[in-house]
């Protein structure tokens, strides 16, 4: 069965949203390097793996569809 066009757009839509994803997390962890203050590191670490997290489903849900 041939996707329909609003497929397609949803689809690299999704592409598109987890790839920001990733690049906000690989900026919340250099962030996070720079920190001198633990509490302030552990949260940005921890954002870094929810925005990481969010593009992992995105990448599982077009890979089911």
């Amino acid at each position: 069965m041939q996707p329909t066009p609003v497929c397609e757009i949803v689809r690299k839509e999704k592409r598109q949203r987890a790839l920001r994803y990733r690049e906000e997390a690989a900026r919340l962890e250099a962030v996070a390097r720079t920190c001198t203050g633990q509490v302030n590191r552990s949260e940005l670490l921890e954002m870094a793996t929810q925005y990481e997290g969010l593009a992992r489903r995105l990448e599982a849900d077009l890979a089911v569809a």
